[in-house]
């Protein structure tokens, strides 16, 4: 019975690894024991210790409660503070993650998206700029905001490098995204709250704002005629049923990941492979009832996107009324 957990545990551990992946090396540096020592305990020769085993569901985030009970579902999601470090931890916790996925054979994202990906936004400084010091002061309530308007100087430096850094690995990484005509519906009304309640410095700013998202748009309809990102494939599919949550399915050879939106822009992530199958099957099914307007269905994706950028415009003629 004993070698049959250990042995369940071990298969856990090789389902969220790249299938080539030097398991008995890495384990042997995680456990400071020789591959000799490694190789005895994944035959299931010698037992895992209590704190061995705490030591590598710590390093793979892995559950006890997974082991114990193979219907259980656990997310590991890590908490975020009102300051401006945590937040900072958090766009490094993203970037480590998105590397991760890069370095798998055949890695490739897929996300159902109720809001527009934050990957997008983190090419254009100034929406960059605002999105985050919406985050931090209306969602965060991180306190050194409480009271300040908008101004792009709000924010440091390293908070924006770490995010050009974050769109520069996602764009490497081969993917599908599900929009539906809401998608961008959050930011443009995270915009016009800031606008109406007279968090913009100035009037010239919010629309510089609008500008920078109209730019963000223009350049995801050249990424959707391309059909890829800088050499990567990239799929645009449009949905016209409601998705109700973000929803992140990473596939990679074999192992499979699932990230699901939590707390606006936050995430909770599992490596549960039966709800990662669950949620491909369901991802399956939405592009199935979605139309592909990257590559092909230049007529829908050219309206799509003259939809979006003209509600954008909208706003910014009720800025100068």
């Amino acid at each position: 019975m004993e070698n049959e957990i250990q042995q369940r545990f071990f298969n856990k551990i090789k389902q969220i690894v790249p299938p080539n992946y030097a398991l008995a090396d890495e384990l042997a540096d995680v456990l400071n024991i020789s591959k000799d020592s490694v190789y005895r305990r994944l035959r299931g020769e010698t037992a895992l210790s209590l704190e061995e085993v705490l030591v590598i569901c710590q390093h793979y985030r892995i559950t006890f409660e997974s082991l114990a009970n193979p219907d259980a579902v656990t997310f590991e999601f890590k908490q975020l503070n009102p300051d401006l470090d945590s937040f900072h931890q958090y766009l490094q916790r993203l970037l480590l993650d998105l590397k991760r996925i890069k370095s798998f054979e055949n890695g490739e994202l897929l996300f159902a998206a109720e809001d527009i990906p934050v990957f997008h936004h983190f090419n254009h400084p100034l929406l960059t700029s605002f999105k985050m010091f919406y985050w931090m002061r209306s969602i965060m309530n991180v306190p050194e905001l409480e009271g300040h308007r908008f101004q792009p100087g709000a924010l440091t430096p390293d908070l924006l490098s770490t995010a050009k850094e974050i769109y520069d690995t996602y764009i490497e990484i081969p993917s599908v995204e599900i929009w539906t005509d809401e998608t961008a519906s959050s930011t443009l009304k995270q915009i016009e709250y800031y606008w109406e309640a007279g968090l913009f410095e100035s009037t010239e700013l919010a629309i510089a704002v609008c500008d920078d998202f109209i730019t963000e748009l223009q350049h995801l309809q050249r990424l959707c005629e391309r059909g890829n990102k800088q050499g990567a494939p990239f799929r645009f599919y449009l949905n016209d049923i409601m998705i109700g949550n973000n929803c992140i399915l990473i596939k990679a050879g074999h192992s499979k990941f699932t990230y699901l939106s939590h707390h606006s822009f936050n995430f909770m992530l599992t490596t549960d492979f039966n709800f990662s199958n669950q949620t491909e099957i369901w991802l399956d099914g939405m592009m199935q009832k979605s139309m592909l307007i990257s590559g092909v269905s230049e007529k829908h994706r050219n309206r799509f996107f003259m939809q979006q950028i003209q509600r954008v415009n909208v706003l910014k003629t009720q800025m100068t009324l």
